[in-house]
């Protein structure tokens, strides 16, 4: 089973590539390697001129989710891997652009804002989210301008 499901994966991200325009990847190439994805970039992804479809933002997530579980990143805990075997891309897109469209949570990033996610669909109390959010927020502002010196 597990083979199959990395064939289509494969199948869909070769699928997609070809149907990036030329001049698009070009530009991609020629782009420098950078880190963290963030609401900037997630927000980006909705605009008209954009390329991205929603099978590639699945793909972003799909990519987030398996570079966490397969890097096994502390950030992922049985419970929250539980979270995301119950919900679906649909719900991880919408709950992505709500957070993001708080203007406040732009330079937080994608990952740290699917954490979020876990543990308000997990229930925990809203202080808790509240207060994870706020240091989350702090420490992508600090990671953003070490990078821009």
């Amino acid at each position: 089973m597990y083979g199959y499901s990395r064939l289509v994966s494969l199948v869909i991200v070769l699928a997609v590539s070809l149907a990036v325009p030329p001049s698009y990847a070009q530009a991609v190439t020629d782009t420098r390697v950078g880190f963290g994805l963030d609401g900037a970039t997630w927000k980006h992804t909705r605009t008209r001129d954009s390329t991205f479809t929603t099978l590639q933002r699945v793909i972003v997530i799909r990519g987030v989710l398996d570079g966490l579980v397969f890097g096994k990143s502390p950030l992922v805990t049985q419970d929250s891997m539980m979270d995301y075997l119950d919900t679906t891309y649909g719900h991880l897109i919408e709950a992505l652009d709500q957070f993001y469209s708080d203007y406040r949570n732009e330079g937080v990033f994608l990952v740290w804002a699917l954490q979020l996610i876990s543990l308000e669909m997990r229930g925990t109390a809203p202080k808790v989210v509240e207060a994870r959010l706020v240091e989350m927020r702090r420490q992508a502002a600090e990671f953003h301008k070490a990078m821009n010196r």
